[in-house]
């Protein structure tokens, strides 16, 4: 059981990953400028989606994670510096939102080290936290991650907890994900990613959410959503967000913070024995 700060019983965080058209890139890099529809679908992420997106974040007051890869810091500064303005934090998702076990050992860490570069380059600093591009962690990439100074992922989905990866004393911390809190298979539809699934009133994606939310309050837990701004930041999706936000807020003991602020709490109550969790090894 987890102690949240201020007689908080759960706590959510509202990750967001802006993709933008990197994934586009990756899979079709001799074609893309030729895709206009499916193009504009993606740019509208961080040109539309995530400037509502700070807006709604804002009028709560809220601080909340988005995850950007390298490519996408390199090609869209004004969203970086949106975000930074805001008080919002920028976590590290892969360069060109490869899938690194697609990759052997090396090509992998010269991508984690090119997104690095990325990163370092717009924000001026190392990031904090790393989400794999499509949950496409290897065998490899938590080892690779410790190595070189990240402080938590959020890619795998090994308990409905956090938990450390390594030792009590070095270690990666992990805030797990699930697919159903991920928008993907409730909005994505497109022919060029392959998904032709039925796309999905936003009231079935929050009944969803709130499923989750509702068993982590129980269980003194943390729901962690990985949505997009290019398909949760079209309007009528803001929405239902927002009336989600208004709901949670209204009760008044779910701490609605960034994945940056639970970890600096969650590293503080192991410290203290207040937080004893799971700990897995590296690989």
């Amino acid at each position: 059981m987890i102690t949240w700060p201020e007689n908080y019983q759960c706590a959510l965080a509202i990750s967001w990953d802006i993709d933008a058209e990197s994934g586009l890139k990756y899979r079709y890099p001799d074609g893309v400028d030729d895709m206009a529809a499916v193009l504009s679908q993606l740019q509208f992420g961080p040109l539309v989606g995530v400037p509502n997106i700070v807006k709604l974040l804002k009028k709560y007051n809220l601080q909340q994670t988005f995850f950007m890869p390298g490519w996408v810091m390199e090609h869209y500064p004004e969203t970086v510096e949106l975000l930074m303005s805001s008080d919002q934090e920028i976590g590290l998702h892969g360069y060109l939102h490869e899938r690194l076990n697609d990759y052997d050992k090396k090509e992998e860490e010269a991508i984690i080290d090119r997104s690095l570069a990325a990163y370092y380059s717009a924000v001026g600093e190392l990031p904090l936290g790393w989400r794999s591009p499509g949950f496409s962690s290897s065998r490899h990439t938590s080892q690779f991650l410790f190595d070189k100074g990240i402080t938590y992922d959020s890619s795998l989905m090994g308990d409905d907890y956090p938990y450390l990866m390594g030792t009590d004393d070095a270690h990666l911390m992990q805030f797990p994900v699930n697919w159903a809190l991920d928008d993907w298979p409730y909005y994505m539809h497109s022919r060029e990613f392959g998904v032709l699934s039925p796309i999905h009133a936003p009231e079935r994606m929050m009944e969803v959410f709130w499923s989750e939310l509702e068993a982590a309050y129980a269980n003194g837990g943390l729901v962690t959503t990985i949505w997009h701004p290019f398909l949760s930041g079209r309007a009528s999706r803001l929405v239902a967000i927002e009336a989600m936000l208004e709901k949670v807020l209204e009760r008044g003991d779910i701490w609605v913070t960034s994945l940056k602020n639970i970890h600096e709490h969650l590293a503080s109550s192991r410290q203290d024995g207040a937080w004893k969790p799971r700990v897995l090894a590296l690989s």
